[in-house]
């Protein structure tokens, strides 16, 4: 289920480069992203690595309290149950 997490990451990662290369690119064309970009890469490259990384152990983490809950209300009915 790790893949899943790294995927959504993944695509957070994109979504981030999406959102701004439209803004950089719909206000100030095309030249001026292409200008941003050759300058700021070793900015952007860490920003954009650490969003997804970010959005990745988060998607995770949730993956993970889900299926301990779920374990603990098994745990729970089966304890019900039997007594």
């Amino acid at each position: 289920m790790a893949r899943r997490s790294a995927a959504w990451g993944g695509l957070s990662g994109l979504a981030l480069v999406g959102v701004f290369v439209g803004v950089a690119a719909g206000t100030a064309g095309w030249g001026h992203l292409v200008q941003q970009v050759r300058a700021d890469w070793w900015l952007l490259v860490p920003l954009v690595a650490g969003f997804a990384i970010q959005v990745t152990l988060m998607v995770e983490l949730r993956r993970r309290r889900r299926a301990a809950a779920l374990a603990a209300a098994a745990v729970g009915s089966g304890l019900g149950v039997s007594s």
